[in-house]
C-alpha cells in the first residue's frame, strides 16, 4: 500500500520468503519467512531538507523457517 501527501510518502509490502532445503541434491520448500517492510519519506514544508526511515519487522515463519538468517542491504540504483 502506498499512501502519498504534498509532503510524505509511505509505502509497506509483505514480502514472502520460501526457505529451501536440498534434499537429496533437490530443491525442496520446507518453510516459509514472511516480512513487513515500510519505507517512508518526508519533506521539510519550509526547506529542501528531507528524511527517510527503511523499517523491516522481525520474520513471522513456518515449518522450518525459525531460525534462519536473511541480510539485506540498501543499494543506489
Amino acid at each position: 500500500m502506498i499512501l502519498i501527501n504534498r509532503f510524505s510518502e509511505c509505502e509497506w509490502a509483505t514480502v514472502p520468503v520460501k526457505v529451501i532445503r536440498g534434499i537429496n541434491n533437490v530443491p525442496r520448500q520446507v518453510g516459509t519467512a514472511t516480512f513487513t517492510v515500510r519505507h517512508s519519506m518526508t519533506l521539510n514544508s519550509k526547506s529542501a531538507n528531507w528524511g527517510e526511515k527503511f523499517q523491516l519487522s522481525k520474520a513471522r515463519t513456518t515449518g522450518e523457517g525459525e531460525g534462519i538468517t536473511v541480510t539485506w542491504a540498501l543499494r543506489s540504483v
